[in-house]
This record gives C-alpha cells, sequence and structure tokens, in this order.
C-alpha cells in the first residue's frame, strides 16, 4: 500500500507540470490552482502513513521495551518511558530510541555479558552463526 502512495507522490509533480503548462498555455489561473489542490490533496495519503508507521515503531518500541521486564537477569538501562519519550524529546532522538532497541536486543540474549555491540546473526556462509 505504501509503495502505491510512493507512486502517487512522485507523480503528482508531473501531473502538476502538465496542468501547469496547459494553465500557461490557455492562461488560465483556476486550471494552475487546480494543479496545487491536486498536487496538495495527493499528498495527504502519504502524510497519513508516515504517521501512522511513526506511532506504530513508538508503540512497537515501548511493548518491546516492556517485554524484557519478564526477563530474569535483564538489567536495562533505561526505563520503559523513555522508549516513548525518546522519540519526542529533541536531540536525545537522535540516540535514545537507538539505545532503547540495544538494550532490548541485548537483554533478549539470556546471556548476562554481551561481548561487543548486539548485532544480528547471519548466514554461517557470511562468517554469522546462527544460534550462536
Amino acid at each position: 500500500m505504501t509503495a502505491v502512495f510512493y507512486l502517487v507522490v512522485a507523480l503528482s509533480p508531473l501531473v502538476g507540470m502538465v496542468l501547469a503548462r496547459q494553465a500557461r498555455a490557455d492562461d488560465d489561473r483556476d486550471l494552475l490552482l487546480g494543479a496545487l489542490i491536486v498536487q496538495g490533496v495527493l499528498a495527504i495519503p502519504m502524510a497519513v502513513a508516515y504517521v501512522t508507521a511513526g506511532v506504530l515503531v513508538i508503540i512497537w518500541t515501548w511493548r518491546a521495551r516492556k517485554n524484557t521486564d519478564a526477563f530474569p537477569g535483564a538489567l536495562p538501562t533505561l526505563g520503559a518511558g523513555w522508549a516513548i519519550a525518546g522519540w519526542l524529546v529533541p536531540f536525545a532522538n537522535l540516540a535514545v530510541p537507538a539505545r532503547v532497541v540495544a538494550n532490548v536486543a541485548r537483554d533478549s540474549l539470556w546471556r548476562r555479558f554481551t561481548p561487543g555491540p548486539v548485532s544480528p546473526p547471519g548466514p554461517p556462509e557470511a562468517g554469522g552463526t546462527i544460534g550462536a
């Protein structure tokens, strides 16, 4: 569905350009206004999709962080409230969400000490390990 929104929004400047050229050729200001309205209306579904995706990511981050409280031995460094506030606080939103997700990944491994940065396991032929 998002791909359709991208396609519509990507093609809307072309529609606007065609309508603007036609308005210039016909000296019709109403057609030019119509082109502007069409472009604005076509951008609304994309804006709705972006806002919806952002809200769902924030909810997922909070739920994932809250789930780590059920793991024995999990010692998260940030409270569950930071899973939400980390996205909304200026400048903190550049680091806090990544830190929350890294803590969730680290606490989900069921190991007390995780050496180095946490990264997803890759296929054995790429040098990664599965289930390690």
